[in-house]
């Protein structure tokens, strides 16, 4: 489905929330479906965000191309910090498909180079 401008349709908010769009999207339509049945369009719009900031993380920063060079690490910030909003608007759950976030280098989310989904345990929070 393509991107609606009218917003009428769950899967447009949320790819509108994060700036997906463009055609062909970043994430196939089955992917926001499937998300947004799991968790609300709100928290859908933070594991969408979060998910494509640990998918972006992980390619080449930056992109040339004749016309010029694009950079991926300011949507990467963006999408990390829309995702911490809105799960604090939320009550400040981390959580998605069971685990929470949990960044992989040093710093917080939002300094963090990559960030990925995890499943925490009792000894986790304990450490």
């Amino acid at each position: 489905m393509a991107f609606d401008p009218m917003l009428q349709d769950p899967i447009s908010r949320v790819r509108y929330a994060v700036g997906d769009t463009g055609e062909p999207p970043l994430e196939p339509d089955a992917t926001y479906q499937a998300v947004i049945d799991t968790h609300g369009e709100d928290l859908g719009v933070a594991v969408i965000a979060q998910s494509l900031a640990t998918k972006y993380a992980q390619k080449p920063t930056t992109i040339s191309v004749d016309e010029g060079s694009f950079t991926w690490n300011d949507r990467i910030r963006t999408w990390l910090t829309l995702s911490k909003q809105v799960r604090e608007e939320h009550g400040g759950t981390g959580t998605v498909l069971g685990g929470a976030f949990v960044a992989t280098r040093q710093g917080d989310e939002n300094r963090a180079e990559y960030v990925r989904a995890t499943v925490l345990t009792a000894e986790w929070w304990t450490q």
